[in-house]
């Protein structure tokens, strides 16, 4: 929400935000999806927000995409082919890239929104969609998985969260099944997951869901100033990933193996609510319902 003091409130609940002062606007635009503004800011730098909602900002979107991607990448012995689902900023797909891969196809609903931000965000995608290794589709993820014949070694799920109805579906044990049936034998895959501290249901509950379709699910938090709350993340894969290794790439800010290691030690608070959680979303209509009550 921009109002006429120059501040931007991004609102965590229905009853706490964090008050953001503004220096320039940039893009105040609406898509045929969604609102898209970017704006500068002395403390965090340029921010996108979506719908009024924070997604990225210049200060730490290193600290999130790094942990978004690498991880799950990290688990494979070999990466042919990723797919990114969102991500329309291009910092996955500069992270992604950093990796031996052979080819990796970003899909984005909005193309509008991936235009603004190839100009105004550079600082992100640092010229990422010119790779040759890159195939962007701007198309709904869900029709485009249902659609492709593909197979991927890792699908990462660059989401806004469940608070949006055009991604609730994309958190849900019908779509988990349509991933787990893209992937190739070792494939893995990664999402988003709110925020655990500002809605520990909606985190368990995505944890949970995932559970139901993948033997092998992993979930972890995140470190993200900007947000105003560590982020919760959580990966899943057909095999059982006994240990993660760091490997050496170029230009890395945030991640090493202590780093890596240290993202998956859960607080005890956080690993009894992930094993007390019963509910799973069959559909995108039950992260309403626990959004309501926030």
């Amino acid at each position: 929400m921009l109002n006429a003091k120059n501040l931007i409130i991004d609102w965590h609940s229905h009853h706490r935000g964090l008050l953001i002062e503004i220096q320039q606007v940039l893009v105040d635009k609406k898509t045929q999806y969604q609102r898209v503004q970017i704006v500068t800011t002395k403390d965090l730098g340029k921010c996108l927000f979506l719908d009024g909602d924070l997604q990225s900002t210049t200060f730490d979107e290193r600290i999130y995409h790094e942990c978004l991607v690498h991880p799950a990448l990290f688990s494979l012995a070999e990466i042919k082919h990723v797919l990114i689902i969102g991500g329309a900023e291009g910092a996955s797909l500069r992270e992604v890239l950093k990796h031996p891969i052979e080819k990796v196809t970003l899909v984005d609903i909005d193309q509008e929104l991936v235009d603004i931000c190839k100009i105004h965000l550079q600082e992100m995608h640092r010229n990422s969609f010119s790779d040759p290794r890159v195939s962007l589709v701007f198309k709904n993820g869900l029709e485009f998985l249902q659609a492709t014949e593909k197979k991927y070694d890792a699908i990462i799920l660059d989401l806004t969260s469940p608070s949006d109805p055009n991604s609730r579906e994309l958190y849900t044990t019908s779509f988990y099944r349509l991933i787990e049936s893209k992937l190739s034998k070792e494939g893995v895959v990664v999402t988003q997951a709110t925020s655990p501290v500002f809605t520990p249901e909606v985190f368990s509950v995505i944890f949970n869901t995932i559970k139901t379709v993948f033997s092998h699910a992993y979930p972890y938090v995140v470190p993200i100033y900007s947000f105003g709350s560590s982020w919760g993340l959580v990966m899943a894969s057909k095999k059982e990933i006994r240990s993660l290794t760091y490997k050496d790439l170029d230009d890395i800010y945030f991640l090493d193996q202590n780093a890596l290691e240290a993202l998956f030690k859960l607080p005890a608070y956080l690993t009894k609510k992930l094993k007390e959680e019963k509910k799973v979303a069959h559909s995108g209509k039950e992260y309403e319902l626990l959004l309501k009550r926030k």
